[in-house]
């Protein structure tokens, strides 16, 4: 006989089931035509490095509470439901850190990208 799942449990699930970038579908971008050469000083370069040095840091982070959790679920299974919360945020928190370092590189670099829709044909390298 199946057990009936609280309202919050079963919410947290759905939560959890949700894809892991919601609300990035077409995250696919393009470069676009440079217009001129462009050349990076080090100035731009080490801060291009301490940007990705951060982002390297945050995104450990998310994926050690994503680990942290799953050990405690396997080792408390009771604490599943107050931990799915946390684990079902994390994906979106990357995102988030992916698409701020990308827009700082971008930045940086002076790089302009083009959306590809999910129906324009793969580009040729």
């Amino acid at each position: 006989m199946r057990k009936k799942l609280s309202t919050t449990r079963r919410r947290s699930l759905e939560n959890f089931k949700r894809l892991a970038f919601h609300g990035t579908r077409d995250h696919r971008q393009g470069m676009g035509e440079p217009n001129q050469n462009r050349s990076v000083d080090p100035p731009q370069i080490q801060e291009l490095n301490q940007k990705l040095s951060t982002f390297r840091h945050n995104i450990n982070n998310h994926l050690s509470l994503i680990v942290a959790a799953v050990e405690l679920i396997r080792r408390k299974p009771d604490m599943a439901a107050r931990l799915i919360e946390t684990v079902a945020e994390q994906p979106q928190k990357i995102s988030e850190e992916m698409r701020r370092f990308s827009e700082e590189f971008d930045r940086i670099l002076g790089i302009q990208r083009t959306i590809v829709s999910e129906n324009s044909p793969p580009s040729s390298l």
